[in-house]
Order: C-alpha cells, then structure tokens, then sequence
C-alpha cells in the first residue's frame, strides 16, 4: 500500500465523557482504514488549543451531547478550518455543533433520530467523495437534522427511510479549509462496510486536495 507521507490526521473522541458512543469502541478499526497515513489519536477536547497547523486534516468523532463545548474549543477549531485546515465530521462528531458558532461551518446541527434501522445509502451526484461508491446497506441510525439555510452546502450522499430520502453526507467551505459531514458511524460495523471505507478515505482526499 502507498504510504499518504506528509499527511497527519487527528481522530478527537470521547471516552469516559461519551454517553453512546467511545472512541475505543471505534479507534481500531479507523486505524486500519486509514493505515497508510499518518493517524494521531485524543479523547482530549482541549487538544484544539493547541497547534493543529501540523495536521491537514482532522477526524471529528466527539461524543458531547450533554453540554455544548466552549466557545473557546469552538473559536479555535473555526479559526483550524479558516485558516486551511479541514475536518470530516463522523456520525456523532456533528455534536460539536451543538455550539452554535459551528453551525455556519458545518452548515447544520442534529435534531433527533428514531431507531436503528438497516439504512440504503445512494449517492446524489458524482462528486468525488463518492468515487468507485455504488449503493450500500447499513443497520444504522436515521439522524435528522436542522440544517442552515444560510450556508451553501454540496450534498453527495442520502438514504432511505419510511419512502423519503434524507441528506447523510454533505461538504462546506469556511474561510480556506473544507468541511465533509458524515452521518453515518453508530458502531464498529458500520466502519466494516467497504464502500463507507471508500466514502471516509475519499472524504480525506478531497478535503485535502486542493481546487
């Protein structure tokens, strides 16, 4: 396998303060996905006070829906991003943007989801992220969520659920650096599904490849 050298990521998770949903639970399995790179892993929040410059992209799988981050944790990861870094928001990752600062970077925020159900996930155009991705299945939870109306989003990928479709995979940009929100990631197996490993490593490239 070619080695990405050059790039560093940072995985950030919760483990004792995670309600539903511990890095450990997940944190091998992203390894062997991302194996060829360089992989940094925390469960520690205040790891965004710190000089993120060094990594191109971080991986977002932070367990914090009891209490909003600080605005000093959100200012410092909008300023991340602003600045040209790029961030892939995995399943629970988008909690962070229970602070509403972040919701105009990552362009919405969860509002609910009913039962895990098994999920068909298709793709909306042929956006890089869904490269060599054909249609999947995932026993998966349906997240719903309130979206900003005010920040332009790219939507690649949707499921199906009770005959609608809902938007579960999208991308934006803020100031120099570019956001990908995924939704799925309740489990271990969900990160078994080969075409989502395709659809989390493409997530990567293109958020690091630039325009």
């Amino acid at each position: 396998m070619v080695r990405n050298d050059g790039i560093r990521l940072l995985l950030l998770g919760d483990n004792e303060l995670a309600p539903w949903h511990p890095l450990d639970n997940v944190e091998g399995i992203i390894e062997k996905i991302l194996e060829d790179y360089s992989l940094d892993t925390t469960d520690q929040i205040n790891v965004l006070l710190s000089d993120l410059s060094v990594y191109t992209c971080l991986l977002v799988y932070s367990d914090g829906w009891k209490v909003p981050i600080d605005d000093i944790y959100a200012k410092a990861l909008m300023t991340y991003i602003k600045e040209g870094g790029n961030a892939i928001f995995i399943h629970n990752g988008i909690s962070l943007a229970n602070n509403k600062l972040l919701q105009g970077m990552t362009g919405g925020a969860f509002r609910e989801h009913p039962d895990m159900v098994d999920l068909v996930f298709s793709r909306t155009t042929d956006h890089p992220i869904m490269k060599d991705v054909h249609q999947f299945v995932i026993n998966e939870e349906p997240y719903l969520y309130d979206i900003s109306s005010d920040v332009d989003r790219d939507i690649f990928m949707t499921y199906d659920y009770n005959g609608s479709s809902y938007e579960s995979g999208w991308t934006t940009s803020y100031g120099k650096g570019r956001c990908v929100i995924l939704h799925p990631g309740h489990n271990k197996e969900v990160f078994m599904n080969e075409m989502y490993q395709k659809v989390i490593r493409n997530s990567i490239q293109w958020a690091i490849t630039p325009d």
